[in-house]
């Protein structure tokens, strides 16, 4: 605690190491925040580039991915070969592939993070010699 006059000359004591702390703190956050939205950013422009093998680069080795339609769980996925796999077979039927990642809201508390982000994806493929 460091001790200084205000203005009107009386003893202020100000709380330094607990203002630097919070200060740290809240850096750290936004640091994370910004690691996520990242990671999020890359893996759509991965999947765009269909480069399967940097893609699965950012999931733990025992990740698992589990897709949902109208609130049913569609398919699940564990470990980075499975995965790989699935997203390989996935983006081999469309000629191209766009994200286009929007609203990123996300909690952090200590290790744990839980968030929310809508992605528009565009797939395009070919039939009959049309897109």
């Amino acid at each position: 605690m460091k001790q200084t006059n205000d203005i009107t000359g009386k003893n202020k004591n100000i709380k330094t190491e607990s203002s630097n702390e919070n200060l740290n703190k809240r850096i750290t956050e936004l640091e994370n925040v910004r690691a996520l939205r990242e990671l999020v950013d890359n893996f759509s422009i991965l999947a765009d580039k269909k480069d399967v093998q940097k893609q699965i680069l950012l999931f733990t080795e025992d990740a698992t991915v589990e897709s949902y339609m109208n609130g049913e769980l569609t398919s699940s996925l564990k470990g980075i070969k499975e995965i790989g796999e699935a997203f390989e077979g996935f983006l081999a039927n469309f000629g191209a592939v766009y994200h286009i990642n929007g609203q990123h809201v996300v909690s952090i508390n200590g290790k744990e993070a839980e968030g929310t982000l809508y992605c528009r994806v565009d797939l395009i493929s070919s039939e009959n010699g049309k897109k």
